[in-house]
């Protein structure tokens, strides 16, 4: 018994018989699951280290990862800078050819015996037996074989190739896509070329071979590398061993390229809108263009039409959304909606974005919403923006409009329109890493026909100064806010306002640490925020984008009582707060409690509105936040607002969450909010999981009650049942879809063939936005 090497023979080898990986293109990428099929082969012990040393000149594996791991690769992201040049093709690598026995048969014909192995790069060939011609360049497997490389496992009955020619035929073969999990069968595969492969009586799936639940078959294949295409005949799609999908022809792509064509429909069943089916078609227009075209049938309001228009240049990157019904039967009107956005790097680091939209009616958002989410909408943005920004300046130009789509917000609620819009802010390094300077403004032109309207100019300019570490900090800061109004009232008369004051504040901030004997450590934080703005007279001042402050812990440290600044409260304000938390020895944070609460030296007289009564409280209400995490899957979290003159809680919020895995989840939270003196109090239960029951089956639903109304307002069940290579879920819905508080109900469905595509609604991605923590991880 002997072995060979035999560098001279590297016409042996045979790389890239078929071997592109993916005989199906997946539409979508599927989201990650606990439940694999292991794999169908493994590769050959002695190639791993070829390959994942490969893996790693490639960037797909960090250095000095072991051992080869089987998974998908990363994704590169495409770069706008110029690639270089392409170096001369490289000589192939050396061909190792082992094996027990080495027969002359004739003259230029040698015959291979025992544990043969040929290897060239990273492709493989392994055989008890073969015969290789010298004379013509043919190899002629005598017994079964094994190709391989790093994208698909090939096991043939007989394999006659060419070497010369780069032409072969495979007969009875079986492939396997390790780091895809897919696997199939073909009666015979030939390699017509360099790139070109046909296929006859092909089959794929990623099940198992004792479990093969669902597969695609197809009368032929024929594959074309260089293009990145493949067409198919008599293609069959079955389920459980029943057909459900067939084409007598289709063209798909074999690599990352796109191909245009139809995507699997989405089909359900909603209360408003009836049976429900959207069928999109993919058109790839170009390498940097793309669109598709869904016809979207509703059987209680009719047919539209959905678009998607995308773009991706140098120069920018842009997408265009449209939606449009013809005839809405249940309102006899057309509807309709859009959507523009762009963004465009400009020299000099300028950047120019839009974002437009708008819909046909106010009950757009309410009608088509298939999960509710349309009532939280009260306005859709119509902005374009013209903008640069440094570390120590920066400018913007803009303009700014928004439909509202809230009837129930009266017209003189309804917000202005900005064009232009100036902003710009100039704030130099610090001096001597203590002084500090800084300059911010705005100049906006606020427009309206039945309203007043003209220009706003307002700046600030501010100096502050540190004192101390970062363990002690004191911080006193003198700012001067300036703003200007030009004005034309509704009767065409002017109005000329200004307002001048200074903001001065001290914020003096502590950190503190001891060591615990449990070998982690306690902090104690802390901060004492003074705060003094003088009365100015504004009740002539037009609102024109400014609104109360929230009532928050993080609202006390601020100067301004108001957002915007037509208003600047009036203040004089010492505000405490003290923040702890406990660190266990991993450096893992378990608990953290913070409160704060603000005492006033004088009756605030500035007022959102002209009849508002100044506030004269002493005190402001208790603010805290609690947050404790006994382990790595458990978290509860309590927001509280206490007022002690009225003695009565004014917001309350307490959330429980069970997390031990990334698709298993349990939510509890109680919400109670005071809205005003007159209005019945916001107070809510909302209950949520997705578990696991054993086995295959998992279950997820969510549950959002009133109490003050005793009714809920939304509920989702559904199950979900999977296996390593299929995964279907269901739901149920039942939600609010308008704001006279009428129900609504959805049926959703999902199967999801793992390595191929997904048939109906995507669920999983519903789930992750409706499930607070599902399908997240840390």
């Amino acid at each position: 018994m002997r072995r060979m090497r035999a560098s001279t023979l590297s016409n042996l080898v045979i790389c890239s018989v078929l071997l592109t990986a993916g005989v199906v293109q997946a539409a979508e990428v599927p989201r990650a699951s606990e439940a694999t099929c292991p794999p169908a082969v493994q590769p050959p012990e002695r190639i791993l280290d070829t390959w994942a040393e490969l893996d790693r000149e490639e960037g797909l594996l960090p250095p000095l990862v072991e051992p080869y791991v089987l998974a998908p690769p990363a994704v590169v992201p495409e770069s706008d800078e110029t690639l270089p040049e392409e170096p001369a093709a490289a000589a192939p690598p050396p061909v190792l050819v082992e094996a027990d026995t080495v027969l002359l048969v004739q003259e230029g014909v040698s015959q291979l015996e025992g544990d043969v192995w040929v290897q060239q790069g990273e492709n493989f060939l392994s055989s008890e037996a073969l015969e290789f011609n010298k004379n013509t360049g043919v190899v002629r497997t005598l017994a079964p074989a094994r190709f391989g490389s790093r994208q698909l496992i090939l096991d043939a009955e007989n394999v006659i190739y060419d070497t010369s020619a780069g032409k072969g035929v495979f007969e009875s073969v079986d492939f396997f896509m390790p780091r895809h999990g897919g696997r199939g069968e073909a009666d015979q595969l030939a390699r017509t070329g360099e790139f070109t492969s046909e296929l006859q009586g092909v089959l794929y799936t990623t099940c198992p071979p004792e479990d093969e639940d669902w597969w695609l078959k197809a009368s032929s294949m024929d594959l074309d590398r260089e293009d990145g295409m493949g067409v198919a005949r008599n293609v069959r799609l079955g389920f459980m061993g029943v057909p459900f999908f067939y084409l007598p022809w289709m063209s798909f792509p074999i690599d990352e390229r796109r191909k245009t064509g139809f995507l699997f429909p989405e089909f359900g069943d909603s209360g408003r809108n009836g049976t429900w089916l959207r069928t999109p078609y993919y058109l790839n227009l170009a390498p940097n263009m793309d669109a598709t075209l869904t016809p979207y049938y509703m059987s209680e309001r009719g047919t539209a039409l959905e678009g998607e228009f995308r773009y991706l240049f140098g120069w920018g990157a842009g997408e265009l959304d449209a939606t449009y019904l013809d005839n809405d039967r249940m309102v006899d009107s057309h509807r309709y909606f859009y959507r523009y956005g762009h963004v465009s790097r400009l020299p000099t680091d300028w950047t120019f974005s839009v974002d437009y939209q708008q819909v046909s009616d106010e009950e757009y958002f309410q009608d088509f919403s298939q999960d509710g989410r349309g009532l939280l909408r009260s306005h859709i943005a119509q902005v374009a923006t013209l903008s640069k920004s440094e570390l120590e300046y920066g400018a913007s130009v803009g303009l700014q409009r928004f439909q509202t789509v809230d009837p129930t917000i009266p017209e003189a609620s309804r917000p202005y329109e900005k064009w232009p819009e100036i902003d710009y802010y100039y704030a130099p390094l610090a001096f001597g890493n203590r002084l500090w300077f800084d300059v911010q403004g705005e100049s906006v032109q606020f427009r309206r026909d039945d309203r007043v309207s003209g220009w706003r100019h307002h700046t600030e300019t501010a100096f502050s100064m540190d004192f101390g570490d970062p363990g002690l900090r004191l911080t006193p800061r003198l700012a001067w806010w300036e703003t200007k109004y030009d004005l034309e009232q509704a009767d065409g008369t002017d109005l000329d306002l200004s307002r001048g004051l200074p903001v001065t504040s001290l914020d003096l901030r502590a950190r503190f640490a001891r060591a615990l004997g449990s070998g982690g450590r306690q902090t104690l934080e802390p901060r004492l925020f003074l705060v003094h703005i003088p009365f100015r007279e504004q009740d002539a001042i037009p609102l024109f984008d400014t609104r109360p402050g929230s009532d928050t812990l993080a609202s006390l440290f601020q100067a301004n009582r108001f957002t915007g600044v037509d208003r600047v409260g009036d203040t004089k304000r010492a505000t405490f707060g003290l923040e702890s938390s406990l660190i266990g020895r991993d450096g893992r944070e378990w608990f953290s409690a913070a409160i704060a609460r603000a005492w006033y030296l004088d009756d605030r007289e500035v007022q959102f509105g002209a009849a508002d009564e100044p506030e004269t409280e002493s005190a402001s209400n208790y603010y805290g936040e609690l947050e404790y995490r006994p382990t790595e899957t458990q978290n509860l979290r309590l927001d509280l607002s206490y007022d002690p003159h009225a003695k009565r809680t004014d917001y309350g919020s307490i959330q429980y969450q069970f997390k031990p895995g990334e698709f298993q989840v349990l939510n509890l939270a109680y919400r109670f909010r005071r809205l005003d003196e007159t209005a019945e109090p916001l107070e809510q239960v909302d209950f949520s999981f997705a578990t696991k029951l054993g086995g295959r089956w998992s279950v997820f639903g969510r549950a959002v009650y009133s109490l003050p109304e005793k009714r809920s307002q939304e509920t989702l069940a559904g199950f979900e049942y999977e296996t390593c290579c299929w995964v279907f879920r269901t739901f149920q819905r039942r939600f609010i879809f308008n704001r006279a508080g009428e129900f609504d109900r959805s049926l959703w469905f999902q199967l999801e063939l793992k390595g191929l595509s997904s048939v109906g609604r995507r669920i999983d991605e519903f789930l992750t936005e409706d499930i607070y923590g599902y399908g997240e991880t840390e």
